[in-house]
């Protein structure tokens, strides 16, 4: 692994990637996706040597329509909120003061009148019961919502529980909203996971390698826009006219990629910072923001509103500052001396991101090496496979030294579970691709 400060020099893969992504053969209209080759060879030799960091492509950040009804009714919640206490049922006040009619008729109004005010204060008490239970509702998301975000800083151990659960279809939800940023780097960390006793999730389990993903985090987005031209116009007034055009493209992609994080930082309570890479053609920028930097979601608006991104989802003054940190940030190009000097100097920052990302339990950690079991047989030199549901004592040690602690001893041979289809009723069919 290399070590912070080491240099990057584009590939002669990246160098044709960008050739052909201004290329009037092969991108003739100048699109914005001709581009993404040229920033997922760069962004993939970049972080190669990390495997357990990877590129990914339009990734999917998703708040679900349950999720997003928690967060509006806790931010509904006010404590200094009043329930209206109705009165008790009497005759009404505003009715106009009547001659005195003959007796019937006194009656008749009389008992009008009692029932109009008894059908008043019922409404009322009904009123007030459901202020009282959306209340309470409020008050539950609200603290709950408090108590997840404070619990961010310390989250329970994910490899400890088996949270695996048979499914059979997809049950669409309509009502979520999903970004899809052009890039992310996501950092993942897997548990070695023991043989399931229930025989219907043998198959899945051989397929995941016997690997649990128990972590994942995005370190870093990238937003691309499309470039004005291919070529830049010598005359000055022309020039100027690009400039300005390659700005408001990157503007653009900031302006996306605050909502982004936005969104990001709501999934992730734990995340603190993240690097946001944006992009026109081959042009490029980076910031690195933190968690206070970034506006808020405004939940109380509706989820229309939210997928326009209408002005009412953000806080102005935090979103006017984070786009002027973007356009503060140096511009560079990608192939040249100074691009891959900054994106040697961007991938350090990701680095040190995943590093300081805080853990969830051991699940950034690999559990502690137990000893290893004697042969069985001689020259046989196998075991019962490592289990990861014991507790890792943390230190301050960094992430390599970290995963080194539990890498083989020299000569050591993997522990490996036998995959015995005789143990498995069907197994001929089931296993067959």
């Amino acid at each position: 692994m290399p070590a912070p400060g080491t240099p990057y020099v584009s590939s002669r893969r990246a160098r044709n990637a960008h050739s052909s992504a201004l290329s009037h053969d092969f991108n003739p209209r100048n699109l914005e996706d001709g581009y993404y080759p040229s920033y997922d060879c760069t962004l993939t030799e970049l972080f190669q040597d990390f495997l357990d960091l990877r590129v990914c492509s339009r990734p999917g950040l998703n708040l679900s329509s349950a999720e997003l009804a928690r967060r509006r009714l806790a931010d509904s919640y006010s404590p200094d909120a009043e329930i209206p206490v109705p009165s008790a049922p009497s005759v009404l006040d505003d009715q106009p003061v009547m001659q005195p009619p003959p007796e019937r008729q006194s009656v008749r109004i009389g008992n009008k009148q009692k029932a109009e005010a008894e059908e008043k204060h019922k409404s009322d008490q009904e009123r007030a019961k459901l202020l009282e239970e959306a209340q309470k509702a409020a008050e539950l998301s609200y603290f709950q919502l408090t108590q997840e975000r404070q619990s961010a800083a310390a989250p329970k151990d994910a490899s400890a529980a088996d949270t695996s659960f048979g499914s059979e279809a997809t049950v669409p939800d309509t009502d979520s909203l999903t970004i899809y940023p052009d890039f992310g780097a996501c950092h993942t960390f897997g548990v070695r996971e023991t043989r399931p006793t229930n025989l219907n999730r043998l198959y899945s389990w051989r397929l995941r390698q016997r690997w649990r993903i128990v972590h994942e985090c995005y370190s870093l987005f990238l937003e691309n826009k499309r470039q004005p031209t291919r070529h830049k116009p010598n005359n000055l007034v022309e020039r100027r006219i690009w400039d300005q055009a390659l700005a408001d493209y990157l503007e653009e992609a900031a302006d996306d990629m605050v909502f982004y994080l936005s969104i990001y930082f709501s999934i992730n309570l734990s995340a603190q910072a993240v690097v946001a890479m944006v992009a026109s053609g081959l042009h490029w920028k980076w910031v690195h923001f933190t968690r206070n930097e970034i506006p808020e979601i405004n939940y109380a608006i509706s989820l229309e509103m939210l997928r326009r991104r209408e002005n009412d989802w953000k806080n102005e003054e935090l979103h006017a500052e984070a786009l002027l940190k973007f356009e503060k940030a140096k511009l560079y190009a990608l192939g040249t001396k100074k691009s891959d000097q900054a994106l040697a100097e961007m991938r350090d920052k990701t680095l040190q991101i995943v590093n300081e990302h805080i853990p969830y339990g051991p699940t950034m950690l690999r559990a502690k090496r137990k000893p290893k079991p004697e042969p069985k047989g001689k020259g046989k030199g196998k075991g019962k496979a490592k289990e990861v549901s014991e507790p890792v004592e943390e230190s301050g040690n960094s992430e390599e030294e970290q995963y080194e602690q539990y890498r083989l001893a020299p000569g050591e041979t993997e522990a490996v579970e036998s995959w015995d289809e005789q143990d498995i009723e069907g197994s001929d069919d089931a296993l067959d691709f």
